[in-house]
Formats: C-alpha cells, sequence, structure tokens
C-alpha cells in the first residue's frame, strides 16, 4: 500500500494484490451484494445492503455496524463500470472521496488495484491518523481474499481425500534498500509485484516467487560471497532468457554455457549481492 508524495496523487490511498481467483469470479463479489456484505470493511465490521444499483449513476446504499457497535452510514454512487475491468465508485456522504478498482487477469488470477482518491492532501492525512484509513483499506482486501479462497476451495470432503503437496516456494530474502532492490528485479530481471506492505515486497516471475523484506542493519549477501546463491531456476529458453537479461543490464556473474553434468545454464547478481541461478537441461 502506499500513499504518494507526487501533488497529482498525494491525496491518494492504494493497494494492489494478487487475488488467487478467477476474474469473473471477483467481479462477482464485488457487484453482488449477497457477497460484497459478507468482505465489505475492515476486520470486524459487518454490513447491512438497502440498495445496490450497478450501472452508472447507480446507487448503493449500506450501514456499516462496527465491532463497538457504532453503525456508519455509507452512500456511494457509480460513475464508470467496465465488466469485468473496471469500477468507479464516487463516496458522496462524508468522508468523500472516489474509488478506483482495476481487475486484471493473470494466468487464471486476478490482479487488483485500488485506488481511493480524497479531497485534499490534508483530508486523507486526517483520516490516517483519526480512523487509520491505510490501515483499513489493507484489511478490507485482506477480507476479501479470504472470501475468495472460501468460495473456490474445494468442499471438506475432497480435501480429507486430497493428498499434500507444494504449490509454490516463495524466497524470503533481507534487502538493505527496498525501493532500488524493487527497482532492480523489475528492471533488470523482468519481475512484476504481487504485493508490497509495510516494508515487504513480493515480485514473481512466472513460477519464480521473491519476497523481499527491509532489513538496513543485516549483513549484506555481498559479504557472503559463493554462499550467496538462493535459487537454481529451470527454464525453457535458456538462451532466450539469458539475451533479455543482458539486454535489461542485469549483471552476469557465471556466463551462459552447456555443461557437462547435462545443464546449459547462466548465473545473475543482484543489487544486493544474492546470486541465481538459470539453467535448462540438454
Amino acid at each position: 500500500m502506499k500513499k504518494s508524495l507526487d501533488p497529482a496523487t498525494g491525496r491518494s490511498l492504494e493497494i494492489t494484490r494478487l487475488l488467487d481467483a478467477p476474474r469473473d469470479l471477483v467481479w462477482e463479489v464485488w457487484t453482488n451484494p449477497e457477497h460484497i456484505k459478507h468482505w465489505w470493511g475492515p476486520e470486524g465490521f459487518t454490513n447491512t445492503i438497502y440498495t445496490m444499483e450497478v450501472r452508472p449513476g447507480g446507487m448503493w446504499e449500506f450501514m456499516m455496524h462496527g465491532p463497538d457497535g457504532t453503525d456508519y452510514r455509507n452512500l456511494h454512487m457509480y460513475v464508470e463500470l467496465v465488466k469485468p475491468e473496471r469500477i468507479v465508485l464516487r463516496h458522496v456522504n462524508g468522508p468523500k472521496f472516489t474509488l478506483t478498482a482495476t481487475f486484471t487477469e493473470e494466468e487464471g488470477k486476478t490482479r487488483l488495484h485500488i485506488q481511493s482518491l480524497f479531497e485534499s492532501e490534508e483530508h486523507l492525512a486526517h483520516l490516517i491518523k483519526t480512523v487509520k484509513a491505510d490501515i483499513g483499506l489493507k484489511q478490507n482486501v485482506d477480507r476479501l481474499e479470504a472470501y475468495l479462497i472460501q468460495k473456490t476451495q474445494p468442499p471438506q470432503s475432497a480435501i480429507r481425500n486430497r493428498k499434500s503437496e507444494i504449490l509454490e516456494t516463495r524466497y524470503v530474502l533481507a534487502v538493505q534498500n527496498l525501493a532500488i532492490s524493487v527497482a532492480h528485479y523489475q528492471e533488470k530481471l523482468g519481475f512484476m509485484t504481487d504485493w508490497a506492505y509495510d516494508g515487504w515486497h513480493q515480485l514473481r516471475r512466472g513460477k519464480f516467487v521473491v519476497m523481499l523484506g527491509e532489513c538496513s542493519d543485516d549483513r549484506s549477501a555481498f559479504e557472503t560471497r559463493n554462499h550467496s546463491y538462493f535459487a537454481y531456476v529451470q527454464v525453457e529458453g535458456v538462451d532466450e532468457l539469458y539475451q533479455e537479461l543482458v539486454g535489461r543490464g542485469a549483471e552476469i556473474h557465471y556466463p551462459l554455457g552447456s555443461k557437462p553434468w547435462g545443464m546449459r545454464e547462466f548465473g545473475v547478481i543482484t543489487v544486493d549481492g544474492h546470486r541465481i541461478m538459470f539453467g535448462q537441461q540438454l
């Protein structure tokens, strides 16, 4: 999540999350009152929906019930709907803001991006200070993600009969400057952001996932030299990948070559000193 300091966006609150659910389902739980009432709002809140007219100019009126028993009336107007790509809502009672949600399909999953644009930077700063609007937005997306998992998981009977399997490995790495490291993975290695929050940033390229955590006082991977290898990634098209990363300006520490152990491989070193090997079976 980020609060930008750019004058054009300094009054916006944003979050991006890769949801493990198809885009049509994500759209459905955003636009159907029988779904959205179960996940909208921060932790501990429930909703009573009175009206939900999902069309441009339509109104969405509901009451949020806080965990302390306080009720919060909400009135939104739908400004724009592009199924299943984009929803724009204007919150017309206080506090006033415009929410834009975009849904991008990625290999059967959905990348959600939410921007809430407030009347002024001061207004947003006040809401963050008084009602923790930034934390509330993250909790809202957490609840959406949990609800989607509930909707997509198989029945309990199928779970009991299913064998366990490893679905994905995520490499967790300490970095000294998160912004520089994220830019390196994106620009030099071709990774895309899954999510970012509070000193952590997860990126992926295909099935290769890294989670970067900022630890400015930690020991640099450069100090460990050959012990800084953390991943060997088996790929198809290793020659093409090599040429791409060279073109991006990635630092190659192990040139591309065919090896007697049956692999054609090369290695890169990141801005933090972590070493990654890429190889293709001959």
